[in-house]
């Protein structure tokens, strides 16, 4: 019995699914005799203490089981038939049939009892009622219904919905419709009540007839969407497939009225298809079939759709209409064909020629244009493109090359300052790259004061050169000035513009001053200081002043001693007018001088009126005058001024007298005299009187010296004084003859003067000297007057005179002074210079010998102002020093910056930061240029060249991460790169992304790959995991294996294929650039056994098994897997699949299965692989 009933189960499962077999009519009697009706056989018996039945009649067998509390089931059995079989089943009691096939079912129950009254309920297992009614004592009832059978491992039950219900028999059979068909309802003997095969009736079993398979419907509802220009989506509703499953569909189109023909196909069965490669703007017909094994299907009815627009013809040429300067108008013509759409625009495309380079390219909607923003005097071809919805059509063949006008030439370039003055600066060009079209006849240059930026033309050449000197400039100004070349046809755009600042100039000249108060003698004047930066802080003012009846100024205070803008000025004479101007000055010198005031008149009322010329009585040396009582002119007479001149020379008052007598002595003899008087009042002064002239009597030798007086108050000088002879003769003295001797020297001729007093320098200290003096006319000389003194002991020297600065550059100056007012008494040993940079402390430059006096001094530092100072020796020692005024050195670059340090802010940048130089060096600072160093590396490299602001930080970049870098820093300015920093302390970037890893060996096997990489640098930060990644084109890579070692294994590999491997390092910055290589696995072999067979879902007589797929596919993919079950009975299962699970079945309950799994590949099979834990399949039963 058990080897009838797993052959039903296994005849079942090859034969419940066929499309041309048949089930039924079956009669069942629902009770337990031994017998079946309508000469059904039937076996009964027990399984596992449960009642089961075998329709052994049947092919295949059908066999089923009572459930529920089915033992409380009471069976009367009076005949063989129907209606003497009955039985009175208990509330959930059933009878399930197992082994039905899949398919619709025409249900039939019988209900009665001849010997009673009947009230039953019966339903199928899917609720489905088939009769719920009673029966009087020898009726019978019947009940139809109609159920779906949709999987083979159900069962087909009839269940009692009430206590006691009453079943005879139970009736079945299976509706005749095709498989492929929807389940049809009909009755047990008669037709289908649901049509199939496009209308063919299907007969029951009992007819003996069955429908054949035939090609599919056609679809219907097509329908278009997403459509474009080259695509667009097919819908359609699907319709019967005819008997054979559906195997796919076909599109078939045609365009313009042709013949049908296939535009795609596809071996999908849903209801959609996505077609690609269409024409744009093309108008098709489409119509669909379906495919299947018996034909292709009815074609459907047609779908026109209309494909979306394309992109325009190209159309013709452009139409040159006209030529400008900078733009060319032009006619366009439209394309021949718009690709279904409006054209909405036109590109135009301006090519230079003959290079062909595009320069110009402009969009318009009008078909007349002008394409402007062109060079002039250059040539131009010209292409149009057409545009509409959908783009730009292809470019029009070139138009005829034409050229723009001539034009004002291009800008000069490479302006630049070849020489800087206080008041002048050089500037050179190169010209303009392009001329216009016409020769260059010039240049205009402009310049601008950066302060008020009013461009100026300064110069305006006529000729073709490149060089200008521009004059009248304004000193220590900021200037930017630009050039610009001019040709017959204009002038051209202005070069860039070019900064330059004028040195440093002596003050401009300030407001002529005005006169705040005169006096008799004096008056006060003001000014307004001079306008306008000259680089150099201005020191003080001198003073000028011009008489009326003079025609240039004197200078009468040569340092006004501050910037006040105030003076004074004394001793003027009355009754005179006078002009003043100024001029300031600083360490450049004098500047100009101011205009000229308005004249200062000294006067005041109630002076005396000048006296009447006096009456005069002469000797050889003396004049003896007398005079008249002048007017006193309303104020009271004081006394009177003599003045006397002298032939050819002007008066000079010699005597104030208050008589009206004067003697006039030490006169020359023989000479022509004249005298005048002026009263002196309590008003003031009169003007001169009228003179008077005299001749003396003739001239003698003078008298001698008188009352010689010698002062001694230091070693190397004598103070010698004396009184003039009482007489001199009548001539003048023409001078005194001095003599020295004494100590080693003998009575030596020292000076012959005019003074009355002499110094004698250049003594000795303790020595003993003699003084001679003798008084000298042009007639002869007087007697000796003589006198002794002796010095004191030597001292240090006298301070050296003034220091004066000859000449200064950016770190050198040369100096001169004049030598001590004395030696101290003692020779001269040497001279000791010393300099002060910015008020600092004295530093000793050089000693020199006493025979010089000035020297030349170097490494000062530039921009610097300085202080000299210069100290004379002897043997006693070093004297008082003599000091310069302050000058200042010469512009130099910017001094050195402070503390350069940098700061670690990214993987490839540092901000570099530092003081600013304690001194621009006379010009702005504009820029830093920043050296740094990689590493330890010698030599620094330059990193910025010029950060372009006075910023004292920039940010490094380009740099590489995880590196030690350090800086030096130097300030540039208008006189270029200046000293150099210190270098900073060296700082590293932050971490980055590992370096390459280099693959160092690799083996092959059929379908895996071991590799093995050197670890890279881990630019600063651990390395965490490599990635292994594959491709067989060396373009697509993916990703496999995710490892932390330095070796991975690259599985699921095809045999004898080249691989390409790459290998990325990777840290918590980021990936490493893949290292690289190509490797050929070995020949396939058999995979390995399948992994992880495993029992899943299990049901009475079927299990399902799973597993997974084997580690090694042997080089090639595993096509297949085979499985066996095998059992102790001798029952043996194979199957074959692609899938990694399979259903078993049939099976036997409560039975041991040993079961194996192979997988297969193109070389063969692996070995089985078994139910993971050794275990069987056991337990299973009905």
């Amino acid at each position: 019995m058990t080897s009838l009933f797993l052959y039903a189960f296994a005849l079942l499962d090859r034969l419940g699914h066929s499309s041309v077999w048949g089930f039924g009519p079956v009669h069942l009697n629902f009770g337990p005799p031994d017998l079946a009706v309508d000469g059904w056989e039937a076996a009964f018996g027990t399984l596992s203490n449960t009642p089961f039945l075998q329709l052994t009649s049947l092919q295949p067998i059908v066999f089923g089981f009572w459930g529920g509390d089915y033992a409380s089931a009471t069976h009367t059995s009076r005949d063989s038939t129907a209606e003497g079989t009955f039985s009175a089943l208990p509330l959930d009691a059933y009878l399930c049939l197992m082994s039905v096939p899949v398919a619709s079912y025409a249900v039939e129950v019988t209900v009665g009892d001849p010997s009673g009254e009947t009230a039953s309920c019966l339903k199928l297992e899917d609720g489905t009622v088939v009769y719920e009614a009673s029966t009087a004592t020898g009726d019978f009832g019947i009940g139809t219904a109609v159920v779906h059978k949709q999987a083979v491992d159900t069962c087909m039950t009839l269940r009692a919905c009430a206590a006691s219900a009453a079943v005879n028999t139970w009736k079945i059979e299976q509706i005749l419709c095709h498989s492929s068909c929807a389940f049809c309802v009909g009755t047990l003997e008669g037709n289908c009540a649901v049509s199939c095969n496009q209308g063919r009736l299907l007969q029951s079993r009992a007819t003996g007839t069955f429908c054949d398979a035939r090609p599919p419907l056609a679809p219907s509802g097509l329908a278009a969407g997403e459509v474009t220009n080259c695509s667009l989506t097919l819908t359609w509703l699907a319709n019967l497939s005819g008997g054979e499953p559906l195997i796919g569909y076909r599109v078939l189109a045609t365009t313009g009225g042709a013949a049908y023909e296939e535009l795609a196909s596809t071996s999908s069965t849903a209801s959609f298809i996505d077609l690609a490669g269409l024409a744009g703007d093309m108008v098709y017909e489409l119509k669909v079939q379906a495919l299947s094994a018996a034909g292709d299907g009815d074609l459907s009815e047609a779908l026109v759709v209309r494909t979306g627009p394309i992109r325009p013809n190209a159309p013709p040429s452009p139409e040159v209409v006209g030529i400008g300067q900078y733009e060319v108008s032009m006619n366009l013509t439209v394309p021949d064909y718009d690709g279904g759409d409006l054209v909405v625009a036109y590109i135009v495309r301006a090519y230079v020629q003959p290079a062909g380079s595009l320069a110009k390219v402009m969009q318009s909607s009008h078909t007349q244009v002008a394409v402007d923003g062109l060079l002039g005097w250059t040539s131009y071809a010209f292409t149009v493109s057409a545009v509409n919805s959908v783009g730009a059509s292809k470019e029009s063949n070139l138009s005829a090359a034409v050229r723009t006008l001539q034009v004002p030439p291009g800008e000069p370039w490479q302006l630049n300052v070849t020489l800087v003055e206080q008041y002048a600066v050089e500037l050179e060009w190169t010209a303009p790259l392009f001329d216009g079209g016409e020769s260059i006849a010039g240049y205009q240059v402009s310049c601008a004061e950066v302060v008020s930026g009013a461009y100026e033309v300064l110069v305006d050449t006529r000729v073709n050169h490149t060089t200008v000197r521009i004059e009248g400039l304004r000193g220590w100004t900021l200037y930017e000035c630009r050039v610009a070349a001019r040709n017959s046809v204009g002038l051209g755009q202005a070069s860039a513009e070019k900064e330059v600042q004028t040195l440093p100039v002596p003050p401009y000249a300030p407001p002529a001053p005005t006169v705040e108060e005169v006096l008799l003698t004096s008056a006060g004047i003001a000014w307004e200081p001079p306008e306008g930066e000259t680089g150099a802080e201005l020191i003080g003012y001198k003073v000028y002043v011009r008489r009326d009846d003079e025609d240039t100024f004197e200078i009468v205070s040569n340092d006004t001693g501050s910037t006040n803008t105030t003076w004074l000025a004394f001793g003027l004479d009355m009754y005179q007018g006078y002009y003043f101007a100024v001029a300031g000055f600083n360490r450049i010198g004098e500047g100009k001088l101011s205009n000229s005031s308005e004249e200062a008149f000294t006067a005041a009322p109630g002076l005396p009126h000048p006296p009447e010329a006096p009456r005069l009585n002469a000797t050889h040396s003396t004049i003896e005058a007398t005079w008249a009582r002048p007017n006193d002119g309303g104020s009271p007479l004081l006394g009177y001024a003599i003045e006397l001149a002298a032939p050819g020379a002007p008066f000079t008052e010699v005597l104030n007298v208050t008589d009206r007598m004067a003697l006039l002595t030490g006169l020359l003899g023989n000479t022509s005299y004249e005298v005048r008087v002026r009263a002196i009042g309590t008003g003031g002064i009169s003007y001169p009187g009228e003179g008077a002239t005299v001749v003396t009597e003739p001239p003698v030798v003078p008298d001698e010296p008188q009352e010689l007086i010698v002062n001694v108050d230091v070693p190397y000088m004598a103070d010698l004084s004396w009184i003039a002879p009482e007489d001199d003769g009548g001539r003048a003295i023409e001078a005194y003859e001095v003599f020295l001797g004494g100590g080693s020297e003998t009575l030596q001729l020292r000076s012959v003067q005019e003074p009355s007093a002499y110094r004698a320098t250049g003594l000795l200290g303790s020595a003993s000297y003699e003084f001679r003096v003798q008084a000298k006319n042009e007639i002869g000389r007087s007697l000796a007057a003589t006198t002794f003194f002796t010095t004191p002991q030597p001292i240090a020297p006298a301070e050296p005179g003034a220091i004066s600065v000859l000449s200064l550059g950016q770190d050198s100056a040369s100096i001169a002074w004049e030598a001590p007012a004395n030696d101290g008494g003692s020779r001269l040993i040497a001279y000791e210079v010393w300099s002060s940079a910015d008020s600092a402390d004295w530093q000793l430059e050089v000693v020199l010998a006493p025979t010089g006096l000035g020297a030349n001094l170097t490494d000062l530092v530039g921009d610097t102002l300085y202080r000299f100072r210069v100290q004379a020796a002897n043997e006693v020692g070093s004297g008082p020093a003599a000091t310069s005024e302050f000058v200042s050195t010469l512009p130099v670059p910017p001094f050195p910056p402070k503390n350069v340090t940098c700061e670690n802010i990214a993987q490839h940048q540092q901000l570099v930061s530092w003081l600013a130089p304690v001194k621009e060096g006379g010009f702005p600072v504009t820029g830093y240029r920043i050296w740094q160093r990689v590493g330890t590396a010698e030599e620094l490299e330059v990193a910025v060249n010029d950060t372009g602001s006075n910023d004292t930080e920039f940010p490094v970049t380009e740099l590489s991460g995880n590196t030690a870098y350090s800086y030096v820093v130097a300030g540039i300015s208008w006189l270029g790169v200046g000293s150099w920093s210190l270098e900073s302390d060296s700082v590293l970037t932050l971490p980055v992304a590992p370096s390459t890893p280099e693959l160092v060996a690799g083996t092959v096997f059929a379908s895996r790959l071991l590799v093995r990489w050197s670890a890279p640098e881990d630019g600063g930060s651990e390395i965490t995991f490599y990635t292994a990644e594959v491709s067989e084109d060396g373009m697509s890579f993916s990703l496999a294996a995710n490892v932390t070692t330095t070796d991975a294994e690259i599985k699921h590999l095809l045999a004898n294929t080249t691989y390409y491997v790459r290998i990325v390092a990777w840290n918590d910055l980021g990936r490493s650039l893949p290292s690289s290589a190509a490797y050929s696995t070995s020949q396939p072999v058999p995979p390995s056994p399948p992994q992880d067979v495993a029992v899943g879902q299990a049901f009475a007589w079927r299990v399902e098994l799973s597993w997974r797929g084997p580690e090694d596919s042997g080089g090639r993919p595993v096509e297949s897997y085979q499985v066996t079950a095998s059992s102790p009975l001798g029952f043996a299962f194979t199957a074959e699949t692609a899938d990694l699970s399979l259903w078993i079945s049939p099976l036997l309950g409560d039975t041991d299965y040993n079961v194996s799994v192979l997988a297969c590949n193109e070389v063969g099979c692996s070995q089985g692989a078994h139910v993971t834990g050794g275990h069987g399949l056991k337990g299973f039963r009905f």
